[in-house]
């Protein structure tokens, strides 16, 4: 496997372009390397601050030390960090241009509905999707032609990190 690609790395914190098919966080069940362990691999020692589901690419956060991961995780818990969501989504949409833009809602219970099986409840799941396909999966091939390049943006919250860690 090639090295992750770095989008951003401080004193405290790295950003990793987290490839679709690749474990977030270590699963010693799963048998397979995760996101920290090939970066171990890279030279650097770091935690996953959050997690990406193993279908999903995207920006991975991972802290360089305790402090900076428990900041950080208490930002996530507060639900402090802003998360976008981009996919491709398989079949014909009418108009032919234009989106589909469903919100991540809190249920009762505080169970959250999924990113990825709200446009597959509507007919179009996203691009590589196996769990909500039900049988209109897109060949995996096509996941790279999905991916989103994005900037990541800390400056917002740079003087709040800077302060809690």
């Amino acid at each position: 496997m090639q090295p992750l690609r770095l989008l951003h790395r401080d004193e405290r914190l790295v950003a990793v372009d987290k490839p679709a098919g690749l474990l977030s966080v270590p699963d010693p069940s799963a048998g397979e390397r995760a996101v920290p362990e090939l970066l171990a691999e890279q030279g650097l020692m770091a935690a996953s601050v959050h997690r990406l589901d193993r279908e999903v690419s995207g920006v991975l956060l991972l802290a360089l030390d305790d402090e900076a991961l428990h900041a950080l995780q208490e930002l996530f818990r507060v639900r402090e960090v802003e998360k976008i969501y981009w996919g491709m989504a398989a079949g014909l949409l009418e108009p032919r241009d234009g989106q589909l833009a469903f919100p991540i809602l809190e249920e009762a219970g505080g169970a959250r509905v999924s990113a990825r099986g709200k446009p597959a409840h509507a007919g179009h799941p996203l691009v590589g999707e196996r769990k909500y396909a039900r049988g209109r999966e897109v060949h995996p091939d096509l996941v790279l032609a999905a991916r989103q390049e994005g900037e990541l943006e800390l400056a917002r919250r740079t003087v709040a990190l800077q302060r809690a860690i």
